[in-house]
């Protein structure tokens, strides 16, 4: 097996688990606004990472401009989180769900002018095959779109290049600090979020809540939402530095099926026909392309 094919193989399995991660915040979030939710679980992150021998030394070796760097692709990242999930407030599911899988459309056209890679026309089409399978999923025509939808495009954007600095920055650091910086700045700029709710209230908004005693429960499954984001985090940034941006896009779409999936696990949610006709054209189409 190739050197980059591990990476890929762990990232497909990786973004399997991320809606269970989904399913959990979706639960805790009834109680604790989204930013204590990313807050708490970037914390529980950082300090496993922290643990890791010599992994402070690094951090102290890397210099200024890379970790820089690497601020600004968690702080992309930390945009784009908070963008998508205060968008779901005004939108459907389906609609914010098929517009921010434009992400990979953006890797894919934006990777040959800001990391010079090759582009190929059988790439492309992979890419728009996978994002028809994402509509048959979604559906997103079953709702009325509004102009919040915008907000979704910005999240796709941001996430987008913070894959590319992912691939840009491969060489500058280590994927151990890379994770590290992302889940420390993760913590600050989401610790800001809730600093600022104790000044300014925004009625009906899940970021206006007062921070309360959080219970036990709460802080465990946040904790199986870490060691699922860490696992996550790790395939994510080896795979985007191992190889080329455009051939790891595609991949992105196997979340979609996935929480099909792990939506009929959990809630016993069964997915309508053209569902199925999306995840066939996923996993049988897009993902054996990248084989």
């Amino acid at each position: 097996m190739r050197s980059y094919e591990w990476p890929i193989l762990l990232f497909c399995g990786a973004i399997f688990l991320s809606p269970v991660n989904d399913a959990i915040v979706k639960l805790v979030t009834v109680e604790m606004s989204i930013a204590e939710v990313i807050c708490i679980r970037a914390l529980y992150c950082a300090c496993i990472l922290l643990c890791i021998k010599n992994n402070v030394k690094e951090l102290t070796r890397t210099d200024i401009d890379t970790l820089f760097l690497l601020f600004c692709r968690a702080a992309l990242l930390s945009m784009s989180m908070f963008l998508y999930i205060y968008s779901l407030s005004f939108l459907s599911l389906s609609i914010a769900v098929s517009t921010f899988y434009l992400a990979p459309i953006f890797v894919s056209l934006l990777s040959p002018v800001f990391l010079r890679e090759p582009m190929r026309f059988n790439n492309i089409t992979f890419v728009l095959i996978g994002f028809f399978g994402v509509l048959l999923i979604s559906e997103p025509w079953s709702a009325d779109p509004k102009a919040e939808v915008l907000l979704v495009v910005i999240a796709a954007l941001s996430y987008a290049f913070f894959q590319l600095l992912t691939r840009a920055t491969s060489s500058k650091a280590g994927t151990l600090t890379v994770v590290t910086v992302q889940h420390l700045a993760l913590s600050i700029i989401s610790g800001v979020v809730i600093l600022y709710n104790f000044k300014v209230t925004h009625h009906g908004s899940d970021f206006s809540r007062i921070i309360k005693n959080y219970s036990f429960e709460n802080l465990m499954l946040i904790f199986i939402c870490g060691l699922i984001v860490l696992c996550f985090s790790f395939a994510s940034a080896n795979a985007y530095r191992k190889t080329h941006a455009f051939k790891i896009a595609p991949l992105e779409f196997v979340a979609i099926p996935s929480g099909v999936i792990w939506s009929y696990i959990i809630w016993n949610d069964v997915p309508s026909v053209s569902a199925f006709g999306g995840i066939f054209l996923i996993f049988m189409v897009v993902v054996p392309r990248n084989n």
